[in-house]
């Protein structure tokens, strides 16, 4: 009888099969833990982070804010609908929503923006001074801020608001700087003092000498100063440059403007405090970003 040999399969015992699989599920586990705290870390790291973009326009203004908490305002909208290109650029494309906006005031290269804007994001707040423009693009985007539906609010001097741990101030302006002001609405622009943590920014708008004599003494030392009215001499005065001693300044321009600006003389007098100086003409986006101590920029 021929004999018939049978193969058989190699088999571990029960014992080293449960020690492989005990191990297996503890590596996994391990791997899912440090990828949570991975996760975690990043995450923490990035709700504790403000970025702060001042987008290049043109010749104009426009300024976005992520807070650390992840509420978002776009501080005025430029001179066109460029502002669209630039926010799309910075959120993410499935967010369409900005919590708030700050008008300035109201003048064509800091609003125009708003009405592409106010189409494409859904706005919960609109930050405004009241006063009000008879142009036909300050009335454009009254009406698209009519339809939006959002909450308005008249901002005053002397108002806090808190996003998260960041605190906005309202420097500017009172209701007698506004009738004090009159056609001139420059003098009736949004100041904002934004602190966070070790970091502070001091934002302008257009707001001239005039008014600078008034809000100076309500403002600090701020590590960035947003220069008043695109450099024109008739801002950043000495006594403001001396109780805000910025080291950083951001001018918003637009490349070869019929202004001439920057002015010379705005430039010698930050270069003579030796002020680091950004320009969006020059530089493109500028990003600011701090997580509370010292800010970084990131020219784009």
């Amino acid at each position: 009888m021929t004999a018939i040999h049978r193969h058989k399969t190699a088999r571990w015992p029960r014992d080293r099969m449960r020690a492989f699989i005990v191990l297996l599920v503890l590596a996994s586990f391990m791997v899912i833990v440090s990828f949570m705290e991975t996760h975690a870390t990043f995450t923490q790291s990035a709700d504790r982070e403000l970025r702060v973009w001042f987008f290049d326009v043109g010749q104009g203004d426009a300024t976005f804010i992520e807070f650390p908490n992840g509420e978002q305002m776009l501080i005025d909208g430029g001179p066109d609908r460029s502002v669209l290109a630039k926010l799309g650029s910075v959120m993410s494309p499935f967010d369409r929503t900005i919590d708030a906006v700050l008008l300035t005031h109201p003048d064509a290269d800091h609003l125009t923006g708003f009405v592409d804007v106010f189409q494409r994001y859904d706005v919960k707040q609109i930050y405004e001074t009241g006063v009000k423009s008879s142009t036909g693009q300050a009335k454009a985007v009254d009406e698209a801020a009519s339809r939006e539906k959002a909450d308005e609010k008249i901002v005053r001097a002397g108002e806090d608001y808190d996003f998260g741990k960041v605190k906005v101030r309202v420097l500017w302006p009172t209701q007698k700087g506004i009738e004090d002001a009159g056609a001139e609405r420059n003098n009736s622009s949004i100041v904002l003092l934004l602190t966070y943590g070790d970091t502070s920014l001091l934002l302008t708008g257009d707001a001239e000498k005039e008014a600078e004599t008034r809000f100076v003494m309500d403002t600090q030392d701020v590590d960035l100063l947003r220069v008043g009215h695109h450099g024109s001499d008739s801002s950043t005065s000495k006594t403001l440059l001396d109780v805000a001693r910025p080291e950083y300044a951001i001018i918003s321009v637009g490349e070869n403007n019929r202004y001439g600006h920057p002015d010379p003389g705005v430039v010698a007098r930050l270069k003579d405090r030796e002020v680091d100086i950004f320009r969006t003409d020059q530089d493109g986006d500028i990003l600011l970003r701090s997580w509370g101590g010292e800010p970084v920029l990131v020219p784009s």
